[in-house]
């Protein structure tokens, strides 16, 4: 996985550092400062924050010959976006394939199944 930094805190860790080296006196401006511009050049990425839910279980409900037949318990629901799957056709269970939401709960309710 890719670390993703904010580019202001580097830059901003940066001058303090410096400020801190040279005794609050940055000996070269931010337009001669050779780090400063190399971060600044750096390229940006989108980066989106992880969605994250949880499965609950529920009653699962298809279509068969024209009727809707509903199976107690034998489903699963993303608590994120409260989309249903049949739990006997899931093979791929950290993570909610209609919104990919990741299924660790957050802090600690994740996915109790294997």
């Amino acid at each position: 996985m890719q670390d993703l930094i904010e580019r202001r805190a580097a830059l901003t860790a940066l001058c303090e550092d410096c400020l801190r080296k040279y005794d609050g006196i940055c000996p070269h401006p931010a337009s001669r400062c050779v780090e400063f511009r190399t971060i600044k050049q750096l390229p940006a990425i989108e980066a989106e924050q992880v969605r994250r839910g949880h499965w609950i279980e529920c009653d699962y409900k298809h279509l068969e010959h024209g009727m809707i037949k509903t199976e107690p318990n034998a489903g699963l629901c993303c608590s994120n976006c409260r989309t249903a799957f049949q739990k006997k056709k899931m093979t791929y269970k950290q993570y909610c394939a209609a919104c990919g939401a990741k299924m660790d709960g957050g802090v600690d309710n994740g996915c109790d199944e294997n």
